[in-house]
């Protein structure tokens, strides 16, 4: 074959894949599709759905927050804190060991004012979404 028949028929093949594949479209359709393929309207979408979510977290500041801590520990059996005197035929106790150990702390904070640090945050955000 020539270098001529080879272009020839590489030409048709291109040819007849396109009119194979070609459809018609409407315009709403059109519309549609470019949509869901462009990058920038989903980079967009999704810069404005992290806005929406640090506007509901700079919310959240603004309510009081509970926190609750406890602890429990044990102690391996310790002996008594005694002494032995020599007049006292039995020792002394000092002090029994304490074996068990509790901790509970409550915590409740609530921002009274805060510098107006939380409304501008949520004004900062508001505009960031809006642009």
């Amino acid at each position: 074959m020539t270098y001529k028949n080879i272009k020839t028929i590489f030409a048709i093949l291109i040819a007849t894949t396109t009119l194979v594949n070609a459809q018609k479209m409407s315009l709403e359709e059109c519309i549609k599709r470019g949509l869901e393929n462009s990058k920038s309207l989903s980079i967009s979408n999704t810069n404005i759905a992290r806005n929406e979510g640090l506007n509901n977290e700079i919310s959240a500041a603004k309510l009081p927050q509970v926190k609750l801590f406890a602890s429990y520990s044990r102690l391996s059996d310790v002996p008594n804190s005694e002494i032995k005197l020599p007049i006292m035929p039995n020792p002394v106790v000092l002090q029994e060991p304490i074996l068990n150990s509790y901790n509970l702390r409550l915590n409740v904070t609530q921002p009274v004012f805060t510098g107006n640090r939380i409304s501008s945050q949520e004004k900062g955000i508001e505009n960031q979404t809006k642009s």
